[in-house]
């Protein structure tokens, strides 16, 4: 055992000393992780930083270091600019989709039939994110779509809204998918967190003659701000680098109006072959999704509240 000396002179037990076996063994264990992420995410990251300066082939059949002209290339293409201002906008959809949450973990939470909708909102967990969009590409389909169908009996719609196809209609529609589909696990979320704040808050309130909303307002909320605040960040950059939702959707709608930079890069990449370039735009991206997250971390200080 080791010991210490306090400030009173008295020894104390400060922990158990390692032996040497002891050391090596714990290195040794934690050695595959250590390699794990060196080779994917150390090495890809690296290599991606490289491979930017250059003109790359697919398979490396030439490499030509080129400087920064791949930057210069990319602050000048409006293709990718305009789908990361597309990424912002569909980014709308991330503090909708928790305030909805939010919402709706309290009326689970104060209804008879809470294990019932819990386990409803659960269901785009569960199910492929793939398979999720090509179930609502066919929710948006113009000819035969349920969305149109249930208008045309509920409102007599005369003409098919073509949501995907529209370029001022592609992106809200996207964004009301987005919504959907992480509302899931934003519930989940909202709901472990509520559980956590103390019932005592809840009855001094009613004793002191607060209504719903106030509890709700100066009690849940601020007991959920900084579950609130890790759902805004990964949302956010989650929402930016999103890829396969808009990947399907392009094959059938405005491609123009909800291209994203990730498909952006990959069109680069795959469609024209120039993987020096499309390395570069991630690289910017990283950046750009860098700085916002910082930015996020910076604001949260006005309005997280962890006490």
């Amino acid at each position: 055992m080791a010991y210490a000396i306090n400030a009173k002179g008295e020894r104390i037990v400060c922990g158990r000393k390692w032996r040497k076996e002891e050391v090596i063994w714990g290195y040794v264990l934690i050695a595959p992780i250590i390699i794990g992420l060196a080779l994917f995410l150390a090495f890809p990251a690296v290599y991606a930083i490289i491979v930017s300066f250059s003109e790359h082939g697919t398979f490396g059949d030439h490499v030509n270091f080129v400087g920064f002209a791949n930057f210069a290339k990319a602050f000048q293409d409006a293709y990718f600019w305009r789908s990361v201002l597309h990424a912002f906008y569909s980014s709308v959809g991330v503090p909708i989709g928790i305030l909805l949450a939010l919402v709706l973990t309290v009326v689970i939470v104060r209804s008879r039939y809470g294990n019932v909708f819990k386990i409803i909102m659960f269901l785009p967990i569960v199910t492929g994110s793939v398979a999720i969009t090509f179930m609502w590409r066919w929710m948006y389909n113009p000819l035969y779509g349920i969305i149109n169908s249930t208008l045309s009996q509920l409102v007599g719609l005369k003409e098919p809204i073509d949501w995907l196809g529209d370029p001022d209609l592609a992106m809200p529609s996207m964004i009301f998918m987005g919504v959907w589909s992480g509302l899931g696990i934003n519930i989940i979320l909202t709901y472990a967190a509520l559980k956590n704040v103390s019932q005592s808050y809840y009855e001094a309130a009613e004793i002191d003659g607060a209504n719903v909303w106030q509890q709700f307002r100066y009690i849940t909320v601020p007991a959920m701000t900084p579950v609130m605040f890790y759902m805004l960040v990964t949302g956010l950059i989650g929402s930016i680098q999103d890829f396969s939702r808009f990947q399907v959707m392009a094959q059938v709608g405005a491609s123009e109006a909800i291209s994203m930079p990730a498909v952006v890069i990959y069109n680069y990449a795959i469609g024209a072959l120039e993987q020096g370039y499309a390395s570069t735009l991630g690289l910017i991206l990283s950046v750009i999704i860098l700085i916002m997250t910082l930015a996020n971390f910076f604001l949260s200080k006005y309005w997280v509240k962890y006490d």
